[in-house]
């Protein structure tokens, strides 16, 4: 194994600067003193030595214990003055006995410092910190010793011999003296890899990660200076490798041993899946505190050389891994192959994913087409998704594998002129998911995480777009969702799902805000509705972000308890928010009426029109056409339409069947239906085709844009020719309506040509 190279590649920075020769002598220059010793005679005999180092001694402990901050500029002019004199007058043996004072200061100086990781030994984070905290201090003040004098190199050479040992390198040596002869090496060394066991049980974390990095780069200066060449100095990479990973290599050798035969498949798995976790802890710190490539290297080096002998039994299995959901052992797999072998175990290992893909897959598409099949590929692929994410890391090849698979018979059509169903049936399951009462909103959100990711193949996404803002307007206009969180919920999803420009999603979310107004209003007006006899309630809806196109926002004349409801509810909401203006839309209104004049009481539920009209018979029995039109002045079309749903229900009889001045109107006494509560339908029946024509225009323009006026004609009659038969009057209106709607836009240079609009 080529640790030992891997660990001599590192680069780590040095923090000294770097040392020039005859630096000791700045020990000479840090205080005033200088100029006292010059002043003395004789200094160059032996009986003075000791006096004029009592004059330094107490001024370079204070400037090591960081009391005292570099000298001035000034003062450093004067040093460097003082320190010429000296040198011309001083002798080697006064030389050497600065020397020795230095490093036994300074030896002396680093003893303290380890006496105060006394009772550390037992808490590793506590003790590597306070060495890179101790080491930095020790740095900082040798470089503030060494900043004082910077004398002329000419002075350097005195009496044949050139000093080359400055503070730097002094400082250097008394560190690496202590750490050898106080076994503080033994101490740093054990609280090192205290830290990777922490790391390799789950425990790491960035403040663990930074001590051990910082820790090592002060190792690589202690142990690899250029001085330290003696016979028996040890390097930076023997003790790496001594002290760090051979306690480490061990761990995976104990491993092994455990099974030292295999016999089964859960044996292999075993100690692959241990060997795999242990690697993947080691490359954390191993990456963290040295390199990337020193990483990689160790965990080929370590995977190559224990998983070998497993392989054949594994690769063997692999069937069943996958068969077993045996998702941890897969992960381990992938990891491993991502770091040895030429590639061939990693084909093997995403062939067999294919082919499972694609059994599952026929498998599904073999069922008869519908809500069924949509839902069961769509949970395949989130399954499928999650597997790649989880176990094969996001692997993009596996990922167009999946796609490639599913998305063809996800959106897969029923008929060459038919539209694919996916999408809408696709909507249809998350709005079902939303109103579902037996589940708790956090398993709702589990069950749209199983179907959401398969909205990202989608070919028809606006389809799908459309028909789920319809449905969302729906629950929140109805007041049949869940809760507003959970519609906040899957609304934030939509993004991780590729679901949903950004113009739905602004929608959807003004939707949300409108009920979260309605209701806080509604709360202040129920609280101040003085005793009304019903129940009322109002919905705000922004007309730019609710998909309702069919509104009337003409007056209709009300009269009673309803309009007294109507203002007072304008009233409060004008009060808290009078930047916003209240148009009413009748025809998407609702209340509820009680009748009791036929057989048995019934509760019809019917829109603010259709109430207002048989409100207008609590007093007549008959009334007539024009009566009606002139009463509430509802526009003629709109009456229209909605007497024709009142005729249709059966509520109403009309005299003749034609809606004109002449037709009268009277109560169907002999009213009766199977159910108490009664739906009255808004738009009558052949109102219902009129919309099926819309959307049929806008598919077949969706797959044949751009088209002429004639083929899309002809194209819509074939598609609804099993229903109905289409109008050419009908078409061309729906076909205009679609345009001023923005399904549709017309092509510039010639209006009978028709182009399907993308926003």
């Amino acid at each position: 194994m080529a640790l030992l190279g891997a660990a001599s590649s590192i680069s780590l920075h040095r923090p000294f600067e770097a040392s020039g020769k005859g630096e000791f002598f700045e020990l000479l220059s840090i205080t005033q003193s200088l100029k006292k010793i010059y002043k003395m005679e004789n200094t160059t005999n032996q009986s003075n030595f000791e006096d004029i180092w009592a004059l330094i001694e107490p001024d370079v402990l204070t400037i090591l214990l960081s009391k005292k901050s570099v000298a001035s500029n000034r003062l450093k002019h004067s040093m460097n003055s003082t320190i010429r004199k000296i040198l011309r007058k001083c002798d080697q043996e006064f030389i050497e006995f600065i020397y020795e004072k230095a490093v036994d200061v300074l030896l002396d100086h680093v003893r303290n410092i380890m006496t105060s990781f006394c009772g550390m030994e037992n808490d590793c984070c506590l003790f590597v910190s306070n060495f890179n905290k101790q080491w930095a201090l020790f740095k900082k003040t040798c470089n503030k010793l060494a900043q004082l004098h910077k004398p002329t190199e000419g002075l350097f050479f005195k009496w044949g011999c050139y000093w080359s040992m400055g503070i730097h390198n002094i400082g250097l040596i008394a560190w690496h003296d202590a750490m050898t002869k106080e076994d503080f090496q033994e101490y740093l060394m054990s609280a090192l890899m205290d830290l990777v066991h922490k790391i390799r049980r789950g425990e790491q974390n960035k403040e663990i990660l930074n001590d051990m990095t910082q820790a090592l780069e002060n190792l690589s200066v202690i142990y690899s200076t250029e001085f330290l060449n003696e016979p028996g100095d040890i390097t930076y990479e023997d003790l790496l490798l001594e002290e760090l990973f051979e306690p480490v290599m061990q761990t995976y050798d104990e491993i092994e041993d455990i099974y030292s035969e295999i016999n089964e498949l859960d044996d292999a798995l075993r100690i692959m899946e241990n060997i795999v976790k242990l690697c993947r802890m080691d490359k954390v710190w191993i990456e963290a505190v040295f390199a990337e490539d020193v990483a990689n290297s160790f965990s080929s080096d370590i995977l190559e050389a224990y998983f070998e002998p497993l392989k054949p039994t594994i690769l063997r299995n692999l069937d069943r891994l996958f068969e077993e959901d045996r998702h941890e052992a897969l992960s381990s797999l992938y990891f491993i192959f991502k770091y040895i072998n030429d590639g061939v175990d990693m084909e093997k290992l995403t062939s067999k994913f294919d082919s499972i893909v694609q059994s599952e897959t026929n498998e599904i598409a073999s069922k008869s087409a519908g809500t069924d099949v949509v839902e069961a590929l769509a949970k395949l692929y989130s399954k499928m998704c999650n597997m790649i994410k989880t176990i094969f890391r996001g692997d993009i090849t596996f990922l167009d594998m999946l796609k490639k698979t599913v998305a063809p018979i996800l959106n897969q059509k029923t008929g060459p002129n038919s539209p694919c169903t996916s999408p809408e049936i696709l909507a249809k399951l998350l709005d079902n998911l939303m109103r579902k009462e037996d589940l708790a909103e956090s398993e709702i959100m589990e069950e749209l995480d199983r179907i959401g990711p398969a909205y990202q193949i989608l070919l028809e996404k606006d389809f799908f777009e459309r028909f789920h803002i319809l449905l969302t307007a729906k629950r929140l206009r109805q007041k049949i969702h869940r809760s507003l969180k959970l519609e906040e919920g899957l609304l934030q999803r939509l993004p991780e799902w590729e679901m949903g420009d950004l113009t739905l999603r602004c929608n959807i979310k003004a939707m949300i805000e409108d009920v979260q107004i309605s209701n806080k209003v509604l709360e202040r007006f129920n609280t101040m509705k003085n005793g009304f006899g019903y129940v009322f309630t109002a919905q705000v809806m922004k007309s730019q972000a609710w998909p309702i196109h069919s509104t009337d926002n003409t007056k209709i004349e009300l009269s009673g308890e309803l309009k007294v409801a109507l203002d007072k509810y304008e009233s409060i909401h004008n009060h808290f928010y009078n930047d916003r203006k209240l148009i009413w839309n009748y025809l998407h209104s609702t209340g509820e009426i009680q009748i009791n004049y036929s057989n048995k009481p019934y509760l019809l539920s019917m829109n603010t029109y259709q109430m207002a009209i048989m409100l207008l018979f609590e007093k007549n029995n008959h009334l007539g056409f024009t009566d009606i039109k002139e009463t509430l002045t509802i526009p003629e079309e709109t009456l229209v339409d909605q007497l024709a749903c009142l005729v249709e229900s059966k509520l109403l009889f009309a005299h003749p069947m034609v809606f004109n001045d002449t037709c009268q109107l009277s109560l169907n006494f002999e009213y009766s239906d199977a159910k108490t509560r009664v739906q009255i339908p808004s738009i009558p029946a052949h109102r219902e085709e009129y919309f099926i024509v819309k959307a049929a225009i806008v598919r077949f323009t969706k797959r044949n844009s751009p088209i002429c006026q004639d083929k899309l004609l002809s194209g819509v009659r074939k598609m609804l020719e099993d229903k109905f038969e289409l109008e050419i009057p009908v078409f061309e209106q729906a076909t205009a309506e679609l345009v001023d709607w923005k399904y549709l836009k017309n092509d510039l240079d010639d209006t009978k040509m028709y182009i399907y609009y993308v926003p």
